[in-house]
């Protein structure tokens, strides 16, 4: 039977990045990748401390052009610390993502920022099609999702978070497998994350 998520007086916080558009500066492009038209997105799972410094940074796809961008990120990324269901400030696990562009070349696709898209016959009056909703997570170190609460923030307005946040969270739990953080030992731990979950009709499918 899956877990019930009720909204409580504290929420789930992921971590919150600081002044994120200073991380990376255009001096720190590296030479020789321009030199290859190395362009795309980067994307990498930093973890977070209890006050809000970087730990570690895992690129996704793992380079010596993102490794060397993962350094350049531990030294300036700044956080609003992870916060639990007590309002006390936890491990946090946090998705960044940095677009690296060149003149006259075009970019690869874009990878989806949602982890989950669902059809649905109809969506609640007034949405868009699609409707995004960004969820809270606390993610145990063995991977499972143990607590889930929708965040505000996403495209769709407050007064539906209740309806397709719990949808979301529901089935987060039954299809998605999250990250697992790591501390600076390399060893898993329990951590507050966030997640996209998308919805769409079949007729925004068509467009």
């Amino acid at each position: 039977m899956a877990p019930l998520f009720l909204l409580a007086a504290a929420q789930l916080t992921p971590p919150h990045p600081i002044n994120a558009a200073d991380w990376i500066r255009e001096e720190d492009y590296p030479p020789t990748s321009l030199q290859v038209a190395e362009r795309g997105y980067f994307l990498a799972h930093i973890t977070t401390s209890l006050s809000g410094m970087p730990l570690r940074c895992d690129p996704v796809r793992p380079s010596a052009f993102s490794r060397s961008v993962c350094e350049t990120v531990m030294q300036r990324a700044r956080f609003s610390p992870a916060m639990d269901r007590k309002g006390q400030a936890t491990t946090g696990l946090y998705l960044h993502r940095i677009t690296f562009r060149i003149p006259a070349k075009n970019l690869p696709p874009a990878p989806p920022k949602h982890v989950v898209a669902l059809t649905v016959e109809r969506l609640p009056s007034g949405s868009p099609d699609p409707a995004d909703i960004r969820v809270a997570l606390e993610v145990s170190a063995d991977g499972r999702i143990a607590d889930c609460a929708p965040l505000p923030g996403g495209s769709s307005p407050l007064q539906e978070l209740g309806q397709l946040g719990a949808i979301a969270c529901h089935q987060l739990t039954q299809s998605y497998n999250p990250p697992v953080a790591y501390d600076g030992q390399s060893q898993p731990v329990s951590s507050i994350q966030s997640a996209l979950v998308r919805f769409q009709t079949s007729r925004s499918l068509k467009k």
